[in-house]
């Protein structure tokens, strides 16, 4: 009688694992959940990541009908929260701290447009990501659950670097991405793109300028795109122009085409 029993949850074990299998992949093809989209942001410290979330989330809360879901998502609603109420940058998320956020926008007559879930977390933990990274077997299984599962990928990078082999951990990162022959749209975001944006025709150029392998490799994705970001106009950490707008229209764009 055990081994019956044994058997016979092994094999509703397999069944599981097999419809998780398939689940998986029908979300990756956009049979299902189309207006579900885990987004998976990659980026190193100070390049912005938190910042970009803010601006999005405060342009989607002005602009349409919200849902924060505080019931089952407490913490990334108290995120979402700071986002709405600072007026100026978001504060570093320290290291080995990771919040789910998650959000749904409508339009007027409250039908669903997309249901977004991101994460806020520190550059320093994205970068275990990277295959060369000392700790790159022992990324939270939360977070390689959530990249397994995510229909895309933001990877951003500042126009300023402050590590002398930024550019290299991002190309060696896309060409980890095309080596796993994923089939997922890629988005390389240009951030404080203002302070460089007068030295290039547009950010397609600035990137190959500053980042010129990772961008050669990632153009070579056919399902690739090159943005850029900029909050406007600061002065000591004061942000005295707001001139996100344009650029977080082009960002929402990108989201809704994948």
């Amino acid at each position: 009688m055990d081994v019956v029993i044994e058997i016979i949850g092994t094999l509703f074990s397999w069944i599981g694992k097999m419809f998780y299998t398939i689940y998986i992949w029908l979300t990756h093809q956009g049979i299902v959940n189309k207006k579900r989209k885990k987004i998976f942001i990659f980026g190193m410290p100070h390049s912005s990541k938190s910042t970009i979330m803010k601006f999005l989330i405060k342009y989607l809360d002005l602009n349409y009908k919200t849902h924060r879901d505080p019931k089952n998502n407490p913490k990334g609603v108290k995120v979402i929260r700071s986002f709405i109420i600072e007026e100026n940058f978001p504060l570093q998320t320290p290291k080995d701290e990771f919040t789910q956020v998650h959000f749904e926008y409508n339009d007027k007559d409250g039908k669903l447009i997309n249901k977004l879930y991101m994460y806020e977390i520190a550059g320093e933990d994205v970068l275990k990501f990277d295959p060369t990274d000392k700790e790159h077997d022992n990324i939270p299984i939360e977070l390689v659950k959530f990249f397994k599962e995510s229909q895309a990928i933001m990877i951003m990078a500042s126009s300023k670097p402050e590590r002398e082999d930024e550019a290299e951990i991002i190309r060696d990162f896309i060409e980890s991405l095309l080596e796993q022959n994923i089939k997922k749209p890629i988005c390389f975001v240009l951030t404080k793109y203002d302070l460089i944006e007068k030295d290039y025709q547009n950010p397609v150029e600035a990137s190959k300028a500053i980042y010129p392998g990772a961008i050669k490799l990632l153009l070579s994705y056919n399902n690739s795109e090159v943005l850029a970001f900029s909050v406007g106009i600061v002065e000591n950490e004061e942000i005295i122009e707001d001139k996100s707008k344009k650029y977080i229209l082009n960002i929402l764009k990108w989201i809704e085409g994948i």
